[in-house]
């Protein structure tokens, strides 16, 4: 059953400050196949220098906030050469040609990236890291390399993965040493679950496939399907050195092979190349679309004329057994599925409780049985007023959303509403709006604050008060009562401005701490504690130095 409710809010008339601290707007993406940085191509970058292979391609890719390549190579001093009959490696200083050509999403996951040695992947990596890139896929043990890389862009989280679907010649694989992830289906899939809720989107690359193919293999439609379904939204392919075919799943692109972008073969088909992009928005991917690129004396660039005609060709026929069309604009040829949709809905939060899924989306909350078959559906019947950010809380057959309901067009505004859900009836209730205005939230999150076993709402704000006519980011903390919140503690600023926070009971007290990402006087940022003492948050205390934290971004993602 599907019912409609219209929700009425009063806004206030704020500018979106630059230190709103989840003001978020549309992202650009773009996502290209295999660079390989050796062999002929190091030739041409010894002679012409390192920014030779971008130099007709650099301009594109700079547009793009994020911009992804499967690197097929390690970039490090010599080391401990694979026998093997083909082995890469670049030199470290090549980072440069792919920083400035607009590069900062650099997978690791390939069958190349241990071609010199585990020290050269952890070399490669730090190379990376040290020149503003982040690499994807790789890490000092399994458990490192299968972690998702956190980005976070324009207020939106991305959580990238990267994995190898082989395993790579001539050096053995070992759970605990460097080396590119190697996962199974599920645990792919459990790794997805545990950062869902904590990012905006999920984008999963995998290096798979036949080589020279232009059709993939059931296995890799199996997995595909498979990642969408656990809750990602893009999968990217690489290595078949080919274009292969792009699939709309269930609102997801999939493209099964991005082909090669910097690479010395000479085959047609092998210099044939597209860069895939797209937008995103909290709560929507829009616009995915293709552009066809073209290799030419090692160099991509734009094609043109009838080479933009053999792409597009060559890729219509790998895609026809697949739910999409080409809607051809200028240079770009944009996806849609058989209905010319070329926007798709991304749920910002997923949850399993009692054996039903609740599926919530910007516009419109699903409820779904364990078969998935869906029982209740509420649409919130205003497109200017939707959901910003969402949490829960379950008690017994009930779980309730906790919701900032605003608008996505303006970033000030906006109200904390409660929507339960009776899990026993299978019913999505309608909105109880708190009655306080002005308080333009930015975050929500549950907590509990003072260790007695019932969550709070804590609120992040962007508002001033009475005592202080600055705006700054504030905390509210709310006390619940069945469907009704109350206020706990109406927070006045802490004792330096703060950009985002978490809770974590990280002294095992079972009371949560509060975690805040504050921005010192000297401009270095750091993560700091406070503990509640029934009238609001005290004892200052610096726990960790974001630079060293490798889960600093999943601190601050809702729980």
């Amino acid at each position: 059953m599907i019912r409609a409710v219209k929700v009425f809010l009063l806004f206030a008339v704020i500018l979106c400050k630059t230190n709103f601290a989840l003001c978020s707007e549309s992202v650009t993406f773009a996502a290209v196949g295999d660079v390989l940085l050796d062999r002929d191509v190091r030739k041409a970058i010894q002679k012409n220098g390192v920014g030779y292979p971008f130099e007709l391609i650099a301009k594109i890719i700079k547009s793009y906030d994020l911009a992804f390549c499967n690197l097929e190579c390690p970039l490090s001093e010599p080391g401990f050469p694979l026998n093997k009959k083909y082995v890469f490696r670049g030199e470290p200083g090549y980072v440069k040609g792919l920083a400035e050509a607009g590069f900062n999403v650099v997978s690791l996951a390939n069958n190349h990236s241990l071609d010199h040695g585990r020290e050269a992947l952890l070399e490669t990596m730090k190379v990376l890291s040290n020149n503003g890139l982040y690499p994807v896929g790789s890490g000092a043990n399994q458990k490192e390399a299968r972690a998702p890389t956190l980005v976070q862009v324009k207020g939106l989280r991305f959580a990238f993965f990267g994995y190898l679907d082989m395993l790579p010649e001539g050096i053995p694989y070992l759970e605990n040493k460097p080396a590119p992830a190697y996962a199974q289906t599920n645990e792919i899939v459990n790794e997805i679950r545990k950062v869902r809720n904590k990012v905006d989107f999920v984008i999963v690359s995998f290096h798979w496939g036949r080589e020279n193919q232009p059709v993939p293999t059931m296995n890799q439609v199996d997995n595909a399907h498979a990642i969408i379904d656990a809750g990602a939204d893009i999968v990217l392919g690489h290595h078949p050195h080919v274009l292969q075919n792009v699939e709309i799943y269930k609102g997801r692109p999939i493209v099964y092979s991005l082909g090669n972008f910097v690479f010395d073969n000479h085959s047609v088909n092998q210099k044939q190349s597209m860069i895939f992009g797209c937008e995103f928005e909290k709560g929507k991917i829009f616009r995915p679309y293709v552009i066809p690129v073209v290799i030419n004396a090692l160099q991509p660039q734009i094609a043109e004329g009838k080479d933009a005609d053999n792409i597009l060709s060559a890729l219509k026929d790998a895609s026809k057994s697949s739910n999409v069309q080409f809607i051809k604009d200028n240079d770009r040829f944009y996806i849609s599925d058989n209905s010319t949709n070329t926007e798709f809905n991304v749920a910002i939060g997923s949850y399993d409780v009692h054996g039903k899924k609740i599926l919530v989306y910007t516009s419109k909350i699903v409820l779904l049985e364990s078969s998935g078959e869906e029982v209740d559906t509420l649409a919130l019947d205003d497109p200017l007023l939707l959901i910003r950010g969402v949490d829960i809380i379950v008690d017994g057959q009930v779980a309730r959303l906790y919701v900032i309901l605003g608008s996505l067009e303006k970033k000030e505004g906006g109200r904390l509403s409660v929507i339960p859900v009776d899990l026993g009836s299978n019913r999505v209730g309608t909105p109880s709006i708190d009655s306080h205005k002005e308080l333009n939230p930015w975050k929500i999150v549950k907590c509990d604050v003072d260790g007695d076993g019932n969550y709070e709402i804590c609120l992040g704000v962007w508002k001033k008060t009475r005592y202080d006519g600055k705006y700054d980011n504030r905390l509210f903390v709310f006390s619940r009562s069945g469907n009704y919140i109350y206020p706990k503690w109406l927070g006045s600023k802490l004792m330096l401005p703060f950009q985002d926070f978490s809770f974590q009971d990280i002294d095992a007290d079972k009371a949560e701490e509060l975690l805040t990402l504050e921005l010192q006087p000297n401009g270095i940022k750091r993560i700091m504690s406070y503990r509640w003492n029934r009238f609001g948050f005290a004892g200052y205390k610096e726990i960790m130095d974001p630079s060293d934290a490798t889960d600093f971004t999943l601190r601050f993602g809702n729980r």
